[in-house]
């Protein structure tokens, strides 16, 4: 829209069908009240309501997926750290493993221990992500017009995401792949 100094009107049609008559009605009137001749440039602009609504859609989407790509970085840096965590406990507890299997402990076993340690962080995790999540959309909602919806669907499935990647990673199977270290002297 180029810009033109003088007046501003804002006319809705009663019907979104007829948007592009109005228009069409809109622009006649104006050029014969300002003694435009056919053939010469307007020199006021017209717009729809419908125009803006689609550039503000636009923006939206792309900020959206902007948005969905920062939480999924988010979300694998978060996994990554849980992993490397859980992989430096495992490692620190090679010795303790290897008295586990030398008094009979199964493989089973072992792993069993490990997983849950594993599930208990990421679950605790998980809720305080939920927690911050919850706080900040309504913050969002309160301070915005912006339609914020978490689901308990989309609880839900993030929180079974976020344990399944992360709690049976590869720190879970580390110790089984190698040998313990042996004595140190």
């Amino acid at each position: 829209m180029r810009p033109y100094g003088g007046m501003h009107v804002i006319a809705a049609s009663k019907n979104p069908d007829v948007s592009e008559e109005a228009q069409a009605e809109i622009k006649f009137f104006l050029r014969r009240k300002r003694g435009i001749k056919p053939g010469e440039p307007d020199t006021f602009g017209v717009e729809a309501v419908q125009q803006f609504v689609d550039q503000f859609r636009k923006i939206s989407a792309t900020v959206t997926m902007a948005a969905t790509g920062v939480v999924g970085i988010s979300l694998l840096v978060g996994g990554v750290g849980i992993m490397n965590i859980m992989l430096v406990s495992v490692s620190e507890r090679t010795r303790e493993i290897g008295i586990l299997k030398s008094l009979g402990a199964s493989k089973l076993y072992v792993v069993s221990v490990v997983l849950r340690e594993t599930t208990i962080l990421a679950i605790g995790g998980i809720i305080v992500g939920i927690g911050v999540s919850l706080v900040a959309s309504s913050g969002i909602r309160q301070r915005t017009t912006l339609p914020v919806d978490i689901t308990s669907g989309w609880l839900l499935g993030a929180a079974g995401i976020a344990n399944l990647l992360f709690s049976y990673g590869a720190p879970n199977r580390r110790p089984f792949f190698r040998p313990p270290p042996g004595p140190a002297f």
